[in-house]
């Protein structure tokens, strides 16, 4: 049997969020397929995927406020 990938603890607060908010288990699934293996900083570039309800979410469990975790998010997927 394959080993699993690990996922960041940024990944799994995402996957959190989602089952939180009630999306469908498939989705989630999903989700964690595509998050695996990634790093934190590839997580973060990830979250650029995360529609506005999901990345509040996100930052409440995070305990940080909206506008700085969507600056993170801009600052890394920019491009020099």
């Amino acid at each position: 049997m394959p080993k699993r990938k690990e996922i960041d603890w940024l990944g799994n607060h995402v996957l959190e969020v989602l089952k939180k908010r009630g999306l469908p288990e498939s989705y989630i699934k999903d989700k964690r397929r595509e998050l695996a293996g990634l790093d934190r900083l590839e997580t973060i570039r990830w979250c650029t995927r995360l529609d506005r309800n999901n990345l509040s979410a996100l930052a409440d469990r995070l305990d940080i406020l909206l506008p700085d975790l969507a600056t993170t998010v801009r600052t890394v997927t920019q491009k020099l």
